[in-house]
């Protein structure tokens, strides 16, 4: 199992890291909640 780190920098979307997490069924550990895109950090196990 790879693990990565999705980065959700100024050039990608809440809306597009959670359609990337969405999409790969992951377990998900959110640095910021649902309200606040500027959370940096986003684990997820691939």
């Amino acid at each position: 199992m790879t693990h990565r780190v999705v980065t959700a920098h100024p050039g990608s979307s809440f809306e597009q890291v959670a359609w990337f997490l969405r999409n790969k069924d992951v377990s998900v550990v959110p640095v910021a909640d649902d309200d606040s895109c500027s959370g940096p950090l986003w684990g997820a196990a691939v």
